[in-house]
């Protein structure tokens, strides 16, 4: 991996052992001087190992979440809670009807606890709270939520899918807030945003996929899309040709080695009454940006694992030592998949009744020092919020910044 900030601060051969140092030295070695401590804290600076986060939430509600990290090992960890370990703002009593976690970047994730964001390092167990949006609290929303990094200003930006069970009542919207200002603004969606499935960032985009707007509600093609978060535009992104018509069934999306990966069945190819695919293949996009680098890794066939055809996820998520790969089978199941043998074996989750949601992430120090949530300054932006829609033929976005609550 290259760093573009390798040879203005530190030697090429100097990273390159650094970067396999336990983190436990890693932390020592940024009190050596300035140029360590900025070259080591670089978002840019990721340590040469892969883990994967995992936040399992019990079905019954107001239990708080437990979170585990498996390595490439295929070791299951539990992981401190950080929100249970340390209380920074002791007026926060979370009631837990509204857990959800981003995508990585950076090796940071972002945590929705009720009605706050906060900005979680696993590696380090940096825990910062960085965002409120109040209508977070209010029943029949669904959310569908990414980070990533904005490199025009040097800021990560937190973006939110809100879609009510009653659309003519709560509508359905995107909004976008820098962790820096802390102000939420709406931006154009052309897609439906109730299909929307958040993915992971790859080459410093964010990708999600939707249903084809052209196709009916109940439509078995999906595809992949990327946010531009200098323009802070959701834009189609480059589809391989599909095995037969002109219909992708993208049902995950993942990274694996580095490489934007898609798992994909043929909507043409069902197994009959039970409305699943007969088979799903996993694909990686070989060179960024290229349609023609994407190269079929493996097929998935087994008959356990297949999902639904409309509303099914497969989603592949790291590799490990030995070859296998980590696959989320909807948001019950984790497997440890031998494509090699078509075979699997399930991973252990200690609760009993939960669903599961999983996050790879590279390993890195980053903690950024400049996006934390201040009660006397940033109050009121969590709830400084127009709901009265504004026309989705406007030509302007909306700034979402009125005194109003709703």
């Amino acid at each position: 991996m290259s760093y573009n900030f390798s040879s203005e601060y530190l030697d090429e051969i100097v990273i390159n052992i650094i970067t396999r140092l336990p983190l436990e030295s890693l932390s020592r070695f940024k009190r050596v001087c300035k140029l360590w401590h900025y070259a080591i804290s670089h978002p840019n600076f990721l340590l040469k190992r892969e883990s994967l986060l995992l936040i399992s939430l019990e079905l019954e509600r107001d239990k708080c979440p437990s979170l585990y990290s498996i390595d490439t090992q295929s070791f299951i960890y539990s992981h401190p809670v950080p929100w249970k370990q340390k209380k920074p703002w002791e007026e926060h009593n979370f009631s837990y009807e509204r857990v959800f976690i981003t995508n990585s970047c950076d090796g940071l994730v972002l945590i929705g606890l009720d009605t706050n964001l906060f900005l979680f390092n696993p590696s380090t167990n940096y825990f910062i709270k960085v965002l409120e949006l109040h209508r977070l609290k209010y029943d029949g929303y669904s959310v569908t939520a990414g980070f990533c990094y904005d490199y025009s200003i040097n800021d990560y930006k937190a973006v939110l899918g809100l879609v009510h069970e009653s659309p003519d009542y709560g509508g359905a919207f995107v909004i976008v807030a820098s962790l820096r200002t802390k102000k939420w603004k709406e931006f154009r969606f052309p897609f439906d945003l109730g299909s929307a499935d958040a993915g992971p960032v790859v080459n410093g985009r964010m990708h999600w996929t939707v249903r084809h707007p052209s196709k009916f509600w109940f439509s078995k093609a999906r595809e992949i899309i990327h946010f531009d978060s200098r323009s802070n535009i959701f834009e189609e992104f480059l589809m391989p040709r599909p095995k037969h018509g002109d219909e992708n069934g993208v049902v995950g999306l993942g990274v694996l080695d580095g490489q934007l990966c898609m798992a994909r069945g043929d909507v043409r190819d069902e197994m009959g009454y039970e409305n699943k695919f007969r088979s799903i293949e996993v694909l990686v996009m070989k060179e960024y940006g290229v349609v023609e680098s994407w190269t079929s890794l493996f097929v998935v066939s087994n008959s356990d694992l297949m999902v639904n055809l409309y509303y099914g996820r497969l989603t592949p998520l790291i590799f490990t030592e030995n070859g296998e790969v980590l696959l989320k089978i909807d948001k019950e199941k984790l497997v440890l998949y031998n494509h090699r043998g078509n075979s699997y074996r399930n991973v252990r989750i200690p609760e009993r009744d939960y669903y599961v949601e999983a996050v790879s992430l590279d390993v890195s120090l980053v903690e950024p020092t400049d996006c934390r949530w201040s009660r006397r300054k940033h109050r009121r932006l969590g709830s400084r919020i127009n709901y009265l829609r504004k026309a989705w033929d406007s030509d302007s976005d909306c700034d979402l910044d009125s005194d109003s609550d709703g």
